[in-house]
C-alpha cells in the first residue's frame, strides 16, 4: 500500500456538519458565545429547533468549534440527517 493510501485514510478534516435529528420545521437559536472569530459551539450545544407535530427535537452538535455558516434558515422544512450548519473544530 502506497504512503498516499495510508495518510488518506488517517486524515482528520476540521470541517464537521451539525445534521438535522428529525423531519420538520427549524428554528436556528441565537448564539450563547460570540468572539470576534465567530460563534463557539461546545459539544451538545443545540444550535436549531426541529418541530414536528407539536414535538420539539433540539438539533445538538457533536464537536466543539466555531460555527461556520448555518446552511438552514429558520421556517425551512427539513428532513433527518440534512445537514444544518457546518462548523470548524478545534485541533
Amino acid at each position: 500500500m502506497s504512503l498516499a493510501v495510508q495518510l488518506a485514510e488517517y486524515t482528520e478534516v476540521a470541517e464537521k456538519l451539525i445534521l438535522a435529528p428529525s423531519r420538520g420545521v427549524v428554528t436556528v437559536l441565537d448564539p450563547k458565545v460570540v468572539t470576534t472569530e465567530g460563534e463557539i459551539i461546545e459539544v451538545g450545544q443545540p444550535v436549531a429547533i426541529i418541530t414536528n407535530s407539536g414535538d420539539e427535537v433540539p438539533a445538538c452538535s457533536r464537536f466543539t468549534g466555531f460555527l461556520m455558516e448555518m446552511l438552514v434558515q429558520s421556517g425551512e422544512r427539513v428532513r433527518p440527517g440534512q445537514p444544518l450548519a457546518w462548523l470548524r473544530t478545534f485541533e
